[in-house]
């Protein structure tokens, strides 16, 4: 299944009268993940769920999303980037990878969103919930 990617401001922090700068949000299951980024550098090293995509282009500079695999983390950052699944990641895209997060500090929310990613994305790599 395809990920919607939406672009959102983000308001908070700014200086007065400044722009506001653009934050790339990707809709997953309806909840609002950063990214999707090409690269692990973005993502913090917190608390969260994450979504590995595969981006895919296709004629006419169509640009979508499918998701590759999502998991949960105390340190997403670190997770992502030493995770054992990376090779299947690799096998399985057939565009360029890219990565989402939602970051919580509440951990059922976490395992439940996960569960929730798994079962509507089906994502190639990993297991899917019973």
């Amino acid at each position: 299944m395809i990920l919607n990617m939406a672009y959102f401001r983000q308001y908070g922090g700014r200086a007065h009268g400044a722009a506001p700068a653009p934050v790339r949000v990707l809709d997953v299951a309806g909840m609002p993940f950063e990214g999707p980024f090409p690269t692990t550098a973005e993502l913090r090293d917190a608390p969260g769920v994450y979504v590995v995509a595969d981006v895919r282009r296709g004629r006419r500079g169509r640009v979508w999303h499918v998701c590759i695999d999502a998991g949960m983390s105390e340190r997403v950052r670190s997770r992502v980037d030493a995770h054992d699944r990376a090779g299947c990641w690799s096998r399985k895209a057939k565009g360029s990878l890219a990565f989402a997060a939602l970051y919580t500090d509440d951990a059922a929310f976490s395992r439940v969103l996960e569960e929730a990613v798994r079962a509507l994305f089906g994502p190639l790599c990993g297991d899917l919930p019973r």
